[in-house]
């Protein structure tokens, strides 16, 4: 097929010149083609070049961004590192005083399953923010759930040793563990004796401390006083407290009462003076110690603290 021919006529504004150019419709295509090409490089080399320009810089800054990151996500890692030998030495520890407290240990089982955990699919997604570290996010936010919950655990198993401690220190003050009298000899002891009235053979469950009249008799430990009376027929006046926990004691014989039933006392708290009311025969305390209903040697059992503990008090 012929190629077709254009002709164009070229006039300048005082029609003086006149030019005619002759071009072929090949020549035009080629020429249009050059220039879409020549456009397009050149806009391809202005964006490369307003690319380095304009962003790198920016490249450069999130770069060194990056390398800080990574240095900062190792030194957490070597920080988790020390913590998790740091709660090894907590988990000894927490052993020692569950020992100590009397408490059942937590079974290794319990602890794997309280502080165990899996990698979370959702962190392991960001790995690719650290592809210059061995350490990756999804790694160390695994390692600090394991603490958080390593933590937790350890504070149950703390609460659980205070209260362990407080219930010990609270049963302690309500345990008899002093003398009741500060001065004075004990004349009869626990158990078979023969009653001072009828020479019988009978069992004396408590003892007897022989002092003089009106000494200030002290309660043994903390409690409330569930019995105060003036005229118990073998006893006379006497004081009974119930300090919880399975204990009681008794205080017989005495010339003056200080508290009231229903009262709380206090280990070392005055609560009446020595005397010789009920079948008595010279002024002395009849004191007892009952365990759960049962009575009990004071003197063998619950004399622990001396009457220079006593004056301290």
């Amino acid at each position: 097929m012929r190629d077709k021919r254009y002709q164009v006529v070229v006039i300048s504004d005082d029609d003086a010149d006149v030019r005619e150019l002759s071009t072929s419709r090949t020549t035009i295509l080629l020429l249009g083609a050059l220039v879409v090409f020549t456009l397009l490089t050149g806009l391809y080399f202005t964006a490369d070049f307003l690319t380095d320009v304009f962003y790198g810089k920016r490249l450069a800054m999130l770069s060194n961004q990056n390398k800080q990151l990574v240095t900062r996500i190792n030194d957490i890692n070597n920080r988790i590192s020390l913590l998790t030998d740091q709660m090894i030495t907590v988990n000894r520890k927490d052993q020692a005083l569950r020992t100590y407290a009397n408490l059942p240990l937590i079974d290794e089982d319990i602890r794997k399953v309280g502080v165990g955990g899996v990698l979370n699919p959702e962190m392991s997604s960001l790995n690719y923010l650290l592809p210059a570290s061995d350490v990756t996010i999804a790694e160390v936010n695994f390692d600090l759930d394991e603490i958080e919950r390593a933590l937790n655990l350890e504070l149950a198993s703390l609460d659980e040793i205070y209260d362990s401690f407080k219930a010990s220190k609270d049963m302690l003050q309500h345990v008899p563990t002093i003398r009741p009298l500060l001065r004075g000899y004990i004349t009869s002891g626990f158990g078979k004796r023969n009653d001072p009235f009828t020479g019988n053979v009978k069992d004396h469950l408590g003892i007897d401390i022989v002092t003089k009249m009106g000494e200030p008799i002290f309660a043994t430990a903390n409690g409330v006083v569930s019995d105060a009376r003036m005229d118990s027929p073998s006893f006379g006046v006497t004081i009974k407290i119930d300090h919880g926990y399975g204990y009681q004691t008794r205080y017989a014989h005495l010339s003056k009462l200080l508290v009231r039933k229903h009262q709380k006392v206090i280990r070392g708290q005055k609560i009446g003076e020595v005397g010789s009311t009920g079948r008595s025969q010279s002024p002395h305390l009849h004191y007892e110690v009952i365990k759960n209903g049962v009575r009990k040697d004071p003197a063998q059992k619950y004399f622990y603290l001396s009457e220079g503990d006593l004056s301290r008090l």
